[in-house]
């Protein structure tokens, strides 16, 4: 699982205006979650284009965003985000408080 920051995307070349827009839809989608560890997926190219911006560093063959209420990555992950990666693996993207993103892909 690679793990991205809002400083690594910034890093890579992301704009924090765009990072910032991400955080702020991540917020309204969350709006929608009526119970604690709620998450909404997307089937990637069907996902708000500023997500598919910003969550872009697997190398375009993203297949799914999942969209978390989580305040802080889990020690444990759910065993249904990990298996949504060919390689069990899903990258993760760590926006800031309360908007953690993660992407699966295909190999």
């Amino acid at each position: 699982m690679s793990k991205y920051t809002k400083e690594d995307l910034i890093a890579h070349g992301i704009d924090e205006d765009k990072i910032t827009e991400a955080v702020e839809t991540i917020f309204t989608i969350q709006a929608h979650f009526k119970e604690p560890f709620h998450c909404v997926v997307f089937q990637f190219y069907e996902a708000p284009e500023i997500l598919r911006k910003v969550c872009c560093l697997n190398g375009g063959d993203e297949d799914w965003i999942v969209v978390t209420n989580f305040t802080d990555e889990p020690d444990w992950l759910p065993y249904w985000i990990t298996k949504m990666d060919s390689c069990e693996n899903p990258d993760v993207y760590i926006l800031g408080y309360n908007a953690i993103v993660y992407v699966g892909s295909h190999a």
